[in-house]
């Protein structure tokens, strides 16, 4: 079956402002609610009960479902999925910051966010994160520059994982990231296509996707988006 308002060839991206909250733990289902209550730091939990309430509303309105009868279930290594019953539509959530991404498509499809305010010490965990390829170049960069490209590298590389469901399974210094033609790919997999998002000042994100050149929309999602 095929998700109603969701075109073959769009992957439609939502923005979600964390600070600005609008939904509660009651628009969740009693296993997300238990999952909520078990988050110590305020700041997690508060993101985890907003982007999956979002998440609720933005499958609901593509599959003419009320939110709370969305089936969502596990797949390969955990990555979250709608129940078999329900529509193909392929989805993938990240958060950062006060900044949330809800990816959807009809292709298999990942995607990452990072927030640049983000304290990390790049250098050092360049060589855990980065192929050595990409190594001597971006340690040529200076501050911030490469601040960004890292956290640019990263979120392909999360992005990437994410849509494969390989998550923590793959160590990211194994995938070798490639730019030419402006365009960033994976080294050996021409299955899957990288693309750089522009998002608001202040964040560097990426999408994943099986579709080479994809309609990308971003929205920002509110109390009432449609």
């Amino acid at each position: 079956m095929r998700a109603p308002g969701v075109p073959e060839c769009d992957i439609h991206v939502w923005l979600l402002h964390l600070d600005q909250a609008w939904a509660s733990p009651d628009q969740l289902s009693p296993d997300e609610q238990a999952r909520a209550r078990r988050y110590q730091c305020r700041h997690a939990r508060h993101s985890f009960v907003q982007t999956r309430a979002a998440l609720r509303q933005v499958l609901g309105h593509c599959l003419g479902l009320p939110p709370l009868a969305i089936g969502l279930e596990e797949g390969h290594h955990g990555k979250p999925r709608l129940a078999a019953s329900l529509p193909r539509l392929e989805f993938n959530v990240s958060h950062s910051g006060q900044l949330a991404l809800i990816a959807l498509g009809r292709t298999p499809l990942g995607v990452d966010l990072e927030h640049l305010d983000r304290p990390l010490d790049w250098r050092e965990l360049a060589p855990a994160c980065c192929h050595p390829d990409e190594l001597p170049v971006l340690r040529r960069m200076p501050d911030p520059d490469g601040h960004r490209q890292f956290l640019r590298l990263w979120t392909l590389r999360e992005a990437y994982v994410k849509g494969t469901g390989e998550g923590l399974s793959q160590s990211p210094a194994d995938i070798r990231l490639e730019y030419g033609d402006a365009a960033w790919r994976v080294a050996g997999d021409a299955g899957w296509h990288l693309h750089a998002l522009t998002l608001p000042g202040g964040y560097v994100g990426s999408l994943a996707a099986t579709m080479k050149n994809p309609v990308v929309r971003l929205k920002a999602l509110t109390a009432t988006p449609w």
